[in-house]
């Protein structure tokens, strides 16, 4: 029975415990492990916030998935089991971890849509999203039930309904992307004052552009394959495992995608804001070469120079050294009912505390308040030309 469907694809183990140590030489098992390893790792050093949280449940979810999966096949390709038919009541319940892993992947970009979208158009697709996943959690509930009472991993009517869960899962992926796409693009052109030269589009445009579209093409092009090959023996099974192993990536290529994008908002200061005060950075070898002694920077709120600081200081011919703070946006957007001035205790890296999605939302809510949010951290005369209630009156709750 369990040969007639390939399970056990040739392998025969002595027993269960065997069979099972065995699996780890199957991608679809080591990916999760890896995967889980990666992102925890992540999540533990750079990352928090609620986007890192379901990343970290999705690999956890994985992990447990492959993990019973690979049990169950270690347990069925034992030699007094191969020819036996059993029912699999862990494979039905498997299914919820299978559930939570797959559909956090719409459920990610959802959360990216979230930092940057506003609005009934909004709420209408985060609707649709919701809607979608019970059609989803249905076909893999019904996967469960046909792998629990046929004793077998796949068989046709198993790969037809991954077909129309992994379509489900596309459609949903497909409707996040051109969202977040269209609010991006909508947000461009409204921002009259950025917090950088290439606004939100440049920090976002040199990854997450292409990670979005690789995934909804590997998740459409993986359900229609796994729907045709259920009708057909035509299609070699073995042209699918590429696409299949993709798919179980996804959380790791978002994970790796997120430090990208954490890194370059911490980057994006320094890169846009050096060639304004006058002076050149050598990241190389820390050093700014200034070419005035003098450098003014102003903190304009809407049309109130609620700061201007004057940062007086002289130098040498030679190159001269100097610590650059680089300070988080969510840093500086959370001044709001303190002090305004900024002292040079800020740190030079994003907090550990904040999500990464979450200074999008932040930015949006200022980008018309703020600009130029950089500075040095050397010594010089703060002079403070408006009040607190100037500079405040309008910030966002």
């Amino acid at each position: 029975m369990v040969e007639e469907y390939n399970t056990c694809n040739g392998k025969h183990y002595r027993n269960s415990f065997e069979g099972f140590f065995a699996e780890f030489q199957d991608s679809f098992l080591y990916t999760f492990v890896l995967q889980f390893i990666i992102v925890i790792i992540m999540h533990l050093h750079s990352g928090k916030g609620k986007y890192w949280r379901v990343l970290s449940i999705s690999a956890a979810s994985g992990l447990m998935g492959a993990i019973i999966e690979h049990a169950t096949i270690g347990y069925l390709c034992t030699n007094d089991n191969q020819n036996s038919k059993h029912t699999l009541y862990l494979l039905l319940i498997n299914e919820i971890f299978w559930i939570i892993n797959e559909y956090a992947i719409p459920y990610l970009n959802l959360i990216k849509l979230e930092s940057i979208a506003r609005g009934n158009s909004a709420n209408i697709i985060k609707s649709i999203i919701y809607v979608l996943v019970i059609p989803f959690i249905t076909f893999r509930l019904l996967i469960g039930y046909y792998r629990m009472t046929n004793g077998v991993l796949n068989n046709n009517d198993i790969k037809r309904l991954h077909g129309l869960a992994f379509w489900i899962m596309a459609i949903a992926d497909i409707i996040c992307t051109v969202s977040i796409l269209y609010f991006i693009r909508t947000y461009n052109k409204q921002a009259s004052a950025s917090i950088t030269d290439n606004n939100i589009n440049g920090v976002i445009k040199q990854s997450s552009y292409i990670i979005l579209i690789i995934v909804d093409i590997v998740s459409f092009i993986l359900s229609i394959l796994m729907i045709i090959s259920s009708y057909t023996d035509e299609l070699n099974n073995n042209l699918i495992v590429p696409f299949h192993c993709l798919k179980n990536s996804y959380v790791m290529v978002l994970a790796a995608d997120a430090i990208i994008f954490k890194y370059g908002v911490a980057m994006a200061p320094i890169d846009e804001h050096s060639g304004r005060i006058g002076s050149s950075f050598d990241i190389s070898s820390g050093k700014y070469n200034y070419k005035s002694s003098l450098v003014n920077i102003q903190y304009n709120y809407g049309s109130n120079n609620c700061l201007n600081y004057n940062l007086k200081s002289s130098f040498s011919n030679s190159d001269t050294s100097l610590k650059m703070n680089t300070v988080q946006l969510s840093e500086l957007l959370n001044t709001k009912g303190r002090n305004n001035s900024i002292t040079d205790n800020s740190h030079s890296r994003l907090s550990s505390d904040d999500d990464i999605y979450s200074s999008l939302n932040e930015i949006n809510n200022m980008r018309n308040k703020r600009n130029g949010l950089f500075y040095t951290n050397t010594k010089g005369h703060f002079h403070n030309y408006s009040s607190d209630d100037a500079c405040y009156s309008n910030s966002p709750d």
